[in-house]
């Protein structure tokens, strides 16, 4: 059974080619689009701004901090070998800490090969990465000093407790929604709008990781017909309940994405069942395009820009 149910019809998409267009905010709803030229100028402008500043996220502490520790570790193994001499841990000799970083490494190198295949964003590929690379540290530092294991579950707690991921924060086509504004937006249905609406929560890594892709998808999918919507369940859990999404700190419907046409709910990632189950959201790139088939919207706004264009 697919993670996502296939809406049954299609909205359509204004064309790529058409010149680009500025958006009208007020009130927390899209109320209005322009076209001219000093209004595509100033988006080329903030797009590639907003690039930039997306990208600089990698330069924040999360990222610093952990490239730092993981880079001590030959200090620490230094230490534990030459000056201690393995009096504290499980090796008694150099030959035996040498092979197991071996298989650490290999181990962690097919980890990190399967989860760049397998990732949403190259967010949530650096979260795992680091998560495994700190597991191999761990269990070496045991290996070869207990008081290096103790200092660096120390400061790996500390990380957890204190630095969080950062968030994307470059450019995006997105509406960020009351639960009000969300439900007026839903039944007006103004102009045939087709809403897809990310329910996400600040504090979920898997809504962190989600945010590059779904801010790419907002750029080359959105329209007037086809619009992208947020709203933050962090600050409003209780509107969980009246989309059968569960905000606990264990849930796996975080984030969840529903398509809404015609004021009606018509595809969401992941599905929930009659009963309460759902099926395992799958949230790459690839797969929400073929969920949401955005693709077929995009090629069936293009033939209809195409027939306005020749009627013309």
């Amino acid at each position: 059974m697919k993670g996502v149910v296939r809406a049954a019809r299609f909205a359509p998409r204004t064309s790529l080619l058409s010149p680009l267009l500025s958006l009208r905010k007020g009130g927390g709803q899209l109320v209005g689009w322009t076209t001219s030229a000093p209004a595509a100028v100033s988006l080329a402008n903030t797009a590639e701004q907003g690039g930039m500043k997306g990208l600089a996220r990698f330069l924040k502490p999360y990222y610093l901090v952990h490239v730092a520790v993981l880079a001590s570790y030959p200090l620490a193994r230094h230490y534990a070998i030459h000056v201690k001499g393995l009096k504290a841990g499980f090796a008694q000799h150099e030959d035996e800490v040498v092979s197991w970083e071996k298989q650490a490494y290999s181990l962690l190198a097919v980890i990190a090969a399967v989860k760049f295949v397998k990732r949403q964003s190259f967010d949530a590929f650096l979260s795992d990465v680091f998560m495994f690379a700190k597991v191999a540290m761990l269990f070496l530092a045991l290996v070869m000093d207990i008081r290096v294991f103790s200092w660096y579950w120390a400061c790996f707690v500390v990380i957890f407790g204190l630095i969080q991921q950062p968030r994307y924060a470059g450019p995006s086509k997105f509406t960020h929604f009351t639960p009000a504004s969300l439900g007026q937006a839903i039944k007006q249905d103004e102009d045939g709008v087709t809403w897809l609406v990310e329910f996400h929560a600040a504090w979920s890594p898997p809504c962190i990781h989600l945010e590059p892709t779904m801010a790419k998808l907002s750029l080359k999918y959105s329209s007037q017909e086809l619009r992208f919507g947020k709203l933050d369940l962090g600050r409003w859990p209780y509107v969980g309940k009246d989309y059968k999404i569960s905000t606990s700190a264990t849930s796996h419907q975080l984030p969840t994405l529903i398509m809404f046409e015609g004021g009606k709910e018509v595809a969401r990632i992941p599905h929930v069942f009659q009963d309460g189950s759902f099926v395992k959201g799958r949230y790459r790139e690839k797969d929400i395009v073929k969920g949401f088939d955005l693709e077929e919207r995009l090629a069936m706004t293009r033939r209809k820009t195409t027939r306005r264009k020749k009627r013309a």
